[in-house]
Protein backbone atom coordinates (compact mmCIF):
# COMPACT_ATOMS: atom_id res chain seq x y z
CA UNK A 1 0.00 0.00 0.00
CA UNK A 2 1.04 3.55 -0.81
CA UNK A 3 2.83 5.91 2.17
CA UNK A 4 -0.20 7.84 2.55
CA UNK A 5 -2.60 4.83 3.43
CA UNK A 6 -0.11 3.21 5.62
CA UNK A 7 0.26 6.50 7.63
CA UNK A 8 -3.27 7.21 8.22
CA UNK A 9 -3.64 3.20 9.37
CA UNK A 10 -1.21 3.45 11.45
CA UNK A 11 -2.08 7.11 13.16
CA UNK A 12 0.90 8.59 12.35
CA UNK A 13 2.52 11.47 9.68
CA UNK A 14 3.57 10.72 6.33
CA UNK A 15 6.60 12.67 7.51
CA UNK A 16 7.36 10.55 10.40
CA UNK A 17 7.43 7.62 7.92
CA UNK A 18 9.63 9.24 5.55
CA UNK A 19 11.88 9.85 9.08
CA UNK A 20 11.70 6.16 10.50
CA UNK A 21 12.62 5.04 6.83
CA UNK A 22 15.85 7.84 7.19
CA UNK A 23 16.77 6.35 10.64
CA UNK A 24 16.52 2.62 9.40
CA UNK A 25 14.11 1.57 11.85
CA UNK A 26 11.18 1.27 9.47
CA UNK A 27 11.74 0.82 5.63
CA UNK A 28 9.58 0.35 3.21
CA UNK A 29 8.85 -2.86 2.11
CA UNK A 30 9.24 -1.60 -1.45
CA UNK A 31 9.80 1.96 -3.30
CA UNK A 32 9.18 2.46 -6.65
CA UNK A 33 12.60 3.44 -8.77
CA UNK A 34 10.69 5.09 -11.02
CA UNK A 35 9.50 8.01 -8.80
CA UNK A 36 10.53 7.52 -5.78
CA UNK A 37 7.09 6.15 -4.43
CA UNK A 38 7.07 4.40 -0.73
CA UNK A 39 4.99 0.91 -0.36
CA UNK A 40 4.55 -0.78 2.73
CA UNK A 41 2.92 -4.01 3.92
CA UNK A 42 -0.07 -4.76 6.16
CA UNK A 43 2.23 -6.34 8.30
CA UNK A 44 4.32 -3.48 8.78
CA UNK A 45 2.21 -2.26 11.07
CA UNK A 46 3.02 -4.10 13.91
CA UNK A 47 6.52 -2.83 13.63
CA UNK A 48 4.74 0.81 13.36
CA UNK A 49 3.03 0.08 16.68
CA UNK A 50 5.97 -0.65 18.66
CA UNK A 51 8.22 2.07 17.82
CA UNK A 52 4.83 4.40 18.19
CA UNK A 53 4.16 2.58 21.87
CA UNK A 54 8.01 2.76 22.50
CA UNK A 55 8.57 6.45 21.50
CA UNK A 56 5.49 7.23 23.93
CA UNK A 57 7.32 5.55 26.83
CA UNK A 58 9.99 8.55 26.37
CA UNK A 59 12.43 5.96 23.98
CA UNK A 60 14.73 7.63 21.60
CA UNK A 61 15.06 6.40 18.45
CA UNK A 62 18.65 5.60 18.78
CA UNK A 63 17.50 3.09 21.78
CA UNK A 64 14.18 2.03 19.73
CA UNK A 65 16.61 0.35 16.82
CA UNK A 66 18.21 -2.45 18.48
CA UNK A 67 14.82 -3.23 20.38
CA UNK A 68 13.60 -3.56 16.72
CA UNK A 69 16.44 -6.12 15.67
CA UNK A 70 15.27 -9.49 14.94
CA UNK A 71 17.80 -10.75 17.33
CA UNK A 72 16.20 -8.72 20.44
CA UNK A 73 15.38 -11.29 22.86
CA UNK A 74 12.33 -11.19 24.93
CA UNK A 75 14.38 -10.59 28.11
CA UNK A 76 16.12 -7.57 26.35
CA UNK A 77 12.65 -5.98 25.50
CA UNK A 78 11.91 -6.81 29.43
CA UNK A 79 15.00 -4.84 30.69
CA UNK A 80 14.51 -1.96 28.70
CA UNK A 81 11.19 -1.04 29.59
CA UNK A 82 11.98 -1.64 33.35
CA UNK A 83 15.22 1.22 32.94
CA UNK A 84 13.37 3.33 31.53
CA UNK A 85 10.45 2.54 34.17
CA UNK A 86 12.88 3.47 36.61
CA UNK A 87 14.18 6.18 35.04
CA UNK A 88 10.83 8.05 34.69
CA UNK A 89 10.03 7.32 38.36
CA UNK A 90 13.07 9.05 39.18
CA UNK A 91 12.38 11.98 36.69
CA UNK A 92 8.84 12.58 38.68
CA UNK A 93 10.21 11.93 41.78
CA UNK A 94 12.59 15.36 40.60
CA UNK A 95 9.39 17.11 39.68
CA UNK A 96 7.84 15.92 42.64
CA UNK A 97 10.15 17.64 44.66
CA UNK A 98 10.30 20.60 42.94
CA UNK A 99 6.60 21.32 43.17
CA UNK A 100 6.67 20.79 47.10
CA UNK A 101 9.60 23.69 46.98
CA UNK A 102 7.20 25.72 44.35
CA UNK A 103 4.52 25.45 46.84
CA UNK A 104 6.78 26.45 49.68
CA UNK A 105 8.23 28.95 47.96
CA UNK A 106 4.70 30.65 47.22
CA UNK A 107 3.73 30.52 50.84
CA UNK A 108 7.31 32.04 51.41
CA UNK A 109 6.00 34.96 49.09
CA UNK A 110 2.80 35.47 50.85
CA UNK A 111 3.99 35.72 53.84
CA UNK A 112 7.35 37.71 53.37
CA UNK A 113 5.43 39.55 50.54
CA UNK A 114 8.28 38.80 47.68
CA UNK A 115 11.25 36.50 46.39
CA UNK A 116 13.89 38.71 47.25
CA UNK A 117 12.65 39.89 50.41
CA UNK A 118 13.58 36.76 52.58
CA UNK A 119 17.66 36.35 53.74
CA UNK A 120 16.66 32.30 53.64
CA UNK A 121 16.56 29.44 50.84
CA UNK A 122 16.17 26.06 50.59
CA UNK A 123 18.68 23.99 49.95
CA UNK A 124 19.86 20.01 49.56
CA UNK A 125 21.95 18.97 52.18
CA UNK A 126 23.96 16.27 50.57
CA UNK A 127 25.48 13.28 52.83
CA UNK A 128 28.39 12.99 54.48
CA UNK A 129 30.68 10.92 56.21
CA UNK A 130 31.98 12.71 58.63
CA UNK A 131 34.35 12.11 62.04
CA UNK A 132 31.96 12.71 65.05
CA UNK A 133 32.15 14.10 69.15
CA UNK A 134 28.68 14.44 70.25
CA UNK A 135 29.19 16.26 74.26
CA UNK A 136 27.28 18.76 76.71
CA UNK A 137 29.64 21.42 77.23
CA UNK A 138 29.41 24.06 79.92
CA UNK A 139 28.95 26.88 77.16
CA UNK A 140 29.40 27.78 73.88
CA UNK A 141 32.80 29.97 73.18
CA UNK A 142 36.33 28.33 74.54
CA UNK A 143 34.83 24.45 75.06
CA UNK A 144 33.73 24.43 71.25
CA UNK A 145 37.02 25.82 70.15
CA UNK A 146 38.84 22.74 72.07
CA UNK A 147 36.80 20.35 70.75
CA UNK A 148 37.24 21.50 67.19
CA UNK A 149 41.03 21.66 67.87
CA UNK A 150 41.38 17.96 68.94
CA UNK A 151 39.13 16.86 66.59
CA UNK A 152 40.88 18.22 63.97
CA UNK A 153 44.42 17.59 64.95
CA UNK A 154 42.73 13.72 65.41
CA UNK A 155 41.71 13.29 61.91
CA UNK A 156 44.95 15.00 60.39
CA UNK A 157 46.64 12.20 62.18
CA UNK A 158 44.95 9.91 60.18
CA UNK A 159 45.03 11.87 56.91
CA UNK A 160 41.34 11.48 55.81
CA UNK A 161 40.18 15.39 56.09
CA UNK A 162 37.51 16.23 53.71
CA UNK A 163 37.80 19.38 52.33
CA UNK A 164 34.44 20.44 52.96
CA UNK A 165 33.70 23.22 56.10
CA UNK A 166 33.38 21.23 59.45
CA UNK A 167 30.16 22.45 60.93
CA UNK A 168 28.16 21.95 64.83
CA UNK A 169 25.10 20.62 65.29
CA UNK A 170 22.83 21.49 68.37
CA UNK A 171 21.01 19.31 69.50
CA UNK A 172 19.59 21.34 71.95
CA UNK A 173 18.52 25.22 71.24
CA UNK A 174 21.52 27.92 70.19
CA UNK A 175 19.77 29.94 73.03
CA UNK A 176 20.72 27.83 75.62
CA UNK A 177 23.57 29.00 78.22
CA UNK A 178 24.64 25.62 79.72
CA UNK A 179 24.77 22.06 79.27
CA UNK A 180 24.92 22.15 75.55
CA UNK A 181 24.51 19.01 73.52
CA UNK A 182 25.97 19.73 70.47
CA UNK A 183 28.09 17.60 67.87
CA UNK A 184 31.01 18.58 66.13
CA UNK A 185 31.35 17.11 62.73
CA UNK A 186 35.03 17.13 60.72
CA UNK A 187 33.96 15.96 57.07
CA UNK A 188 36.22 12.97 55.77
CA UNK A 189 37.49 11.64 52.68
CA UNK A 190 37.18 7.63 53.75
CA UNK A 191 36.18 6.01 56.86
CA UNK A 192 40.02 5.75 58.75
CA UNK A 193 39.21 2.51 60.67
CA UNK A 194 38.98 1.41 64.18
CA UNK A 195 41.46 4.12 65.23
CA UNK A 196 38.96 6.67 64.33
CA UNK A 197 35.94 5.13 65.69
CA UNK A 198 33.45 8.22 65.95
CA UNK A 199 32.74 8.38 62.29
CA UNK A 200 29.16 8.60 61.02
CA UNK A 201 27.61 8.47 57.50
CA UNK A 202 24.85 11.87 57.62
CA UNK A 203 21.72 11.09 55.23
CA UNK A 204 21.08 13.62 52.40
CA UNK A 205 18.27 15.84 53.51
CA UNK A 206 16.23 19.16 52.89
CA UNK A 207 16.95 22.39 54.73
CA UNK A 208 16.23 26.00 54.77
CA UNK A 209 19.75 27.64 54.97
CA UNK A 210 21.21 31.13 55.47
CA UNK A 211 24.75 32.60 55.35
CA UNK A 212 26.11 35.20 57.31
CA UNK A 213 29.59 37.76 57.84
CA UNK A 214 31.31 38.26 61.11
CA UNK A 215 31.15 36.92 64.47
CA UNK A 216 28.63 34.13 65.39
CA UNK A 217 26.35 36.35 68.42
CA UNK A 218 23.98 36.54 64.81
CA UNK A 219 23.36 33.09 65.24
CA UNK A 220 20.61 33.09 67.95
CA UNK A 221 18.91 35.38 66.59
CA UNK A 222 18.98 34.57 62.76
CA UNK A 223 18.04 31.03 64.22
CA UNK A 224 14.65 32.41 65.37
CA UNK A 225 13.70 34.71 62.44
CA UNK A 226 14.77 31.17 60.04
CA UNK A 227 12.24 28.76 62.54
CA UNK A 228 9.36 31.62 61.60
CA UNK A 229 10.34 32.19 58.45
CA UNK A 230 9.87 27.95 58.19
CA UNK A 231 6.70 28.10 60.09
CA UNK A 232 4.92 30.94 58.33
CA UNK A 233 6.06 29.11 55.10
CA UNK A 234 3.61 26.47 55.81
CA UNK A 235 6.47 24.19 56.70
CA UNK A 236 8.34 21.92 58.78
CA UNK A 237 11.75 21.52 61.29
CA UNK A 238 13.03 18.00 60.51
CA UNK A 239 16.22 17.80 62.52
CA UNK A 240 18.84 19.94 64.28
CA UNK A 241 20.57 23.09 63.37
CA UNK A 242 24.03 23.26 61.69
CA UNK A 243 26.28 26.00 61.93
CA UNK A 244 28.39 25.73 58.88
CA UNK A 245 32.08 27.23 59.02
CA UNK A 246 32.90 28.32 55.39
CA UNK A 247 35.63 30.89 56.89
CA UNK A 248 36.45 30.65 60.29
CA UNK A 249 39.75 31.10 62.55
CA UNK A 250 41.74 28.17 63.45
CA UNK A 251 45.13 27.34 65.82
CA UNK A 252 46.23 24.88 63.56
CA UNK A 253 49.20 23.87 66.22
CA UNK A 254 48.66 20.21 65.73
CA UNK A 255 47.11 20.22 61.69
CA UNK A 256 46.46 22.11 58.44
CA UNK A 257 43.33 22.70 56.74
CA UNK A 258 42.60 24.01 52.90
CA UNK A 259 43.59 27.67 53.10
CA UNK A 260 40.22 28.63 51.72
CA UNK A 261 38.70 27.69 54.98
CA UNK A 262 40.94 29.94 57.45
CA UNK A 263 40.77 33.79 57.87
CA UNK A 264 42.43 35.87 60.47
CA UNK A 265 39.58 38.22 61.60
CA UNK A 266 36.22 37.53 62.81
CA UNK A 267 35.00 39.92 60.84
CA UNK A 268 35.74 37.49 57.78
CA UNK A 269 34.18 34.48 58.94
CA UNK A 270 31.10 33.23 56.49
CA UNK A 271 28.80 30.92 58.16
CA UNK A 272 25.61 29.05 56.68
CA UNK A 273 22.90 27.86 59.67
CA UNK A 274 21.14 24.96 57.42
CA UNK A 275 17.72 23.91 60.05
CA UNK A 276 16.23 20.83 57.76
CA UNK A 277 12.79 20.50 56.89
CA UNK A 278 10.10 17.86 56.29
CA UNK A 279 9.13 18.94 52.44
CA UNK A 280 6.33 16.00 52.51
CA UNK A 281 4.65 17.23 55.43
CA UNK A 282 2.53 20.42 55.76
CA UNK A 283 1.06 22.46 58.32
Amino acid sequence: MRIGKFAKLGGVSIKALRFYDQQRILRPAFVDGRNGYRYYELDQLETLAAITNLRAAGFSITEIGPLLDTGASASMHHDAIIERKNALETERAAIDKKLLIVEALARAVEVTGGPNSSVFKLTSIKAELVYSRRTKVSGLGPPVTELFETSEAKVSRETARGDRPPFLIFHDSPDQQSDIDLEICIPLTHDPGPSCAAVRSLSHEFASSAIYAGGYDFTSKLYGDMHAWITESGLVPNGPLREVYHCFGADEYDYRLPVHMTVSSPDAYITELQLPIDLYTKK
